[in-house]
């Protein structure tokens, strides 16, 4: 095909090569975190068929639960599969007030006790995020006012807790794993990674 020059349609997330009318590749982007864009899909239009990005993330569909209070610990990870565990979970972190309604049947809670620093807290979560070239899902969650909300962030760890529903065929088939964020986890807190077997989705809730 040679060398492209892709074009951002107007505002959106897709840049388009040789214009919108007869393009030639069409490239989906998404915004994993405030340190920049990462590829999402890439479709030559010769064929139309999707190129395969090792390693590329995608958004996947979910309903946040809860995000932010101070409860639970940090470096962790967990899933409830069923109304029982789900309870459980809740009673365990700490929360408090009626626990949200989920049909099990179609969908399952992921836990992350994600990390903030005092001096630069976390914001809303924007996506639950898929990096399919380490089967790893994850929240994207920015700093609260941006990156350059502050020079330096201190290095204590605060609680952040978020729940998040997501359909149980949203998530990869066979094994995967979830985690707080993209990066790998520190040297302390491997154990926090919650490994899926798939088994965990089989069930009915």
């Amino acid at each position: 095909m040679g060398h492209l020059t892709f074009v951002r349609e107007a505002t959106s997330n897709v840049w388009v090569a040789a214009g919108s009318a007869d393009p030639e590749a069409v490239i989906e982007v998404s915004r994993q975190d405030a340190d920049g864009w990462f590829v999402s899909s890439v479709t030559t239009c010769e064929d139309a068929v999707p190129v395969d990005r090792s390693g590329a993330a995608s958004g996947l569909p979910h309903r946040v639960l809860v995000e932010g209070p101070s409860v639970g610990d940090v470096y962790v990870t967990d899933l409830a599969a069923s109304g029982e565990d789900f309870n459980a979970l809740w009673s365990r972190l700490g929360l408090v007030g009626p626990v949200p309604e989920v049909d099990f049947a179609s969908s399952v809670v992921l836990y992350f006790g994600a990390v903030e620093s005092g001096s630069c807290p976390l914001g809303k979560v924007e996506a639950l995020m898929l990096d399919e070239g380490k089967r790893r899902v994850y929240p994207a969650i920015p700093m609260a006012g941006g990156d350059s909300a502050v020079d330096v962030c201190t290095d204590d760890a605060g609680l952040h807790a978020v729940l998040i529903e997501v359909g149980r065929t949203d998530l990869p088939d066979g094994e995967f794993s979830i985690w707080i964020d993209e990066s790998d986890p520190p040297a302390c807190c491997g154990e926090g990674v919650t490994v899926v077997t798939g088994d965990e989705l089989a069930g009915d809730g």
